[in-house]
């Protein structure tokens, strides 16, 4: 469920004068994004993932699961409670054995 937690930070140091400052922020936990459904179609892939409206995903891409960056594909900006992106399979040189994909929450 989705939550939103308040949390307050107090530091204080051993010098005289003793100086402290304290500082609140929130935190703000909601659902994981969980792909729903991956269809082929042709030389490109739809993915479809449960989402809440009005926030933006940020839907990036590797060809190798060993590589060290990620890809950005492109920013969705979710409508209702799934959002989906279409994506080619293909680059410059033909069909890609395989590509991994992963699905971000933008702030």
């Amino acid at each position: 469920a989705d939550t939103t937690q308040t949390f307050t930070v107090r530091v204080s140091d051993n010098g005289t004068p003793v100086q402290s400052a304290e500082r609140s922020f929130a935190v703000e936990v909601v659902a994981a994004v969980v792909i729903t459904r991956a269809q082929l179609q042709g030389e490109t892939i739809v993915l479809t993932w449960n989402a809440i409206p009005d926030q933006t995903y940020r839907v990036q891409y590797k060809d190798n699961v060993t590589d060290a960056e990620w890809t950005d594909l492109t920013d969705v900006s979710a409508a209702e409670s799934t959002a989906t992106v279409v994506a080619s399979l293909l680059d410059e040189f033909g069909r890609i054995p395989s590509r991994f994909f992963r699905i971000m929450i933008v702030n």
